[in-house]
């Protein structure tokens, strides 16, 4: 079990708060550069929703959230969010996570240790995407790259075709329709290695969603790297490895990453849409039936081990018995029967 010491798991920590807009800050720079003006005003209209929600319910003393952590909550729905996404889903999503941010606290006046499992972010921007779907699914190209207004393309449209040595490139810089902060993966790494030295981040469970993407892409498209790259692992993955949503113990954070990475590639295969954020949050929500699975599969292998060690002598001396006394005979019974039909043929002939 890790321990936390001198980090702060409070959503509400200006603190933690203020790492993670700094090292989003990189992202939203390259959305602004790559979707143009309207990447800078989403997550201000985003942020405003939040604030405005956060500030009712902190009037029904629900919920007090400092201002850096609304901004980085709406921030990150933006950063989900294609550049064509209305100002007003961006606010009701905004309004959407503060809400599911109060609810720990509602939980925590009943039980004092429950932990907070779902992002409020992924949650506001899978609220708005299931709600308005036809507002937050017009992805398009980057800007430089464009030749369309508005591109209904997908962001795993070339997910099904052989990666090539100019698609890497591509994939790596995010030259597809994409979300405004999930194409360019190197400035999420710079981001997730900002956080790292920051001590804000574990890095088993999004490990474990990569590999498990990767494996499970090659198996189902023969295309692990595109698996990999297109649509928002990258992004779903560091949001994934935050502390405050994440078990510490090694064994549960292995399976968020697992149940992660399934739920995302099997979404994609059956509905051809991303399920990131959707794998991300069941990772995290099933989160507490992780040590129980695991130590009652821990049972499960010891008795099996034991029924082996106890029934493998057994089983081994029948089956010597089984062809010392059954296969010599049968074999010889075989042999005769054999050189019975070969005899009658040279009769015949």
């Amino acid at each position: 079990m890790e321990k936390d010491t001198g980090v702060s798991l409070d959503l509400h920590d200006k603190d933690r708060a203020l790492d993670w807009l700094t090292a989003l800050s990189p992202i939203w720079l390259m959305g602004i550069v790559y979707f143009r003006w309207w990447a800078l005003f989403l997550p201000v209209v985003t942020a405003a929703g939040y604030l405005a929600a956060s500030w009712l319910l902190g009037r029904l003393r629900v919920l007090e959230v400092s201002a850096p952590a609304a901004c980085c909550t709406g921030l990150l729905i933006a950063l989900c969010l294609p550049s064509t996404t209305p100002v007003w889903v961006g606010a009701l999503a905004g309004m959407a996570a503060a809400g599911v941010t109060a609810l720990p606290t509602l939980l925590r006046r009943r039980w004092a240790d429950a932990p907070a499992l779902l992002h409020p972010a992924l949650v506001g921007y899978l609220m708005v995407r299931l709600i308005f779907p036809a507002e937050t699914t017009a992805f398009t190209m980057p800007a430089m790259w464009a030749t369309d207004a508005v591109s209904s393309a997908t962001p795993l449209a070339t997910l099904g075709e052989p990666l090539t040595a100019e698609g890497l490139p591509r994939l790596l810089m995010g030259v597809y329709p994409s979300a405004i902060g999930e194409g360019c993966v190197p400035v999420i790494l710079l981001a997730a290695l900002y956080l790292l030295l920051r001590r804000r981040l574990r890095l088993i469970a999004p490990a474990a969603m990569l590999g498990g993407v990767t494996l499970l892409s090659w198996m189902v498209w023969g295309n692990p790297l595109g698996g990999l790259l297109s649509g928002g692992v990258a992004l779903g993955a560091l949001l994934l490895a935050d502390r405050a949503f994440v078990p510490a113990s090694y064994g549960p954070q292995a399976l968020t990453g697992l149940v992660a990475a399934a739920v995302t590639v099997v979404l994609r295969a059956v509905t051809g849409t991303d399920g990131t954020a959707v794998g991300v949050l069941l990772g995290c929500a099933l989160s507490p039936f992780y040590p129980a699975l695991l130590r009652y599969s821990r049972r499960a292998a010891i008795w099996l081990w034991t029924q082996i060690r106890r029934y493998a002598p057994v089983v081994w001396s029948w089956l010597l018995r089984l062809f010392g006394r059954h296969i010599p005979a049968a074999a010889r019974r075989v042999a005769a029967w054999v050189r019975e039909i070969f005899a009658k043929t040279e009769n015949k002939c």
